[in-house]
C-alpha cells in the first residue's frame, strides 16, 4: 500500500476511446479514497502535448489553491448507462504530483466489473523541472500503456 503524503496532489485523466477526447480533472482525499472534484478540462482531439500539460497543471492548481466548493466534490466527471461499460468507453490514468519529487503517472487496466485497476509495473516518473510539453508527452505515453 502506498504511503500517504498529505502534500501529494492527485488528478485523473480519461481518454474516450471513440473520439480520443481527453478529460483531465482534479481529485481530493477527504476520509479514505480520492474523490473527483467536478471541474474537468475537456480537450477534444486532436490535442497537443503542451495543452495536455497545461490542463494537468491547471487541475493541480485547483487542488493546491483549494479553488473548489463543497458542491464541486463528488459526482461523476464522466458517466455511462452501465458502470461496467466504463473500461470499454474510456482509458483511465492517475497522475500524482509531489512538491519535493515531481510527477508519477499510473496507467490502468479496465476490467469487466467496470473498474480500472493500476498497472503498477507501468508507472512513469517525471521530475520537477519538466516542462508542460514534457508532462503532456508523458500523459500521451501513459495512455498508450493503458488497457
Amino acid at each position: 500500500m502506498e504511503k500517504f503524503n498529505p502534500e501529494r496532489i492527485r488528478i485523473g485523466a480519461y481518454k474516450e476511446n471513440a473520439t480520443n477526447k481527453i478529460i483531465i480533472f482534479p481529485c481530493i482525499r477527504i476520509d479514505g479514497p480520492y474523490t473527483d472534484i467536478n471541474k474537468p478540462i475537456m480537450l477534444p482531439s486532436p490535442h497537443h502535448a503542451e495543452e495536455i500539460g497545461d490542463a494537468c497543471l491547471e487541475c493541480i492548481q485547483v487542488v493546491a489553491s483549494k479553488n473548489y466548493s463543497a458542491d464541486d466534490i463528488g459526482g461523476a466527471v464522466v458517466s455511462t448507462k452501465r458502470e461496467r461499460d466504463m473500461p470499454k468507453l474510456y482509458l483511465y490514468l492517475s497522475i500524482a504530483f509531489e512538491p519535493e519529487i515531481g510527477y508519477t503517472l499510473l496507467p490502468t487496466e479496465g476490467k469487466k466489473d467496470g473498474a480500472h485497476y493500476p498497472l503498477t509495473d507501468s508507472k512513469l516518473k517525471l521530475g520537477l523541472s519538466a516542462t508542460n510539453t514534457e508532462l503532456g508527452e508523458k500523459v500521451i505515453r501513459a495512455f498508450d500503456l493503458c488497457r
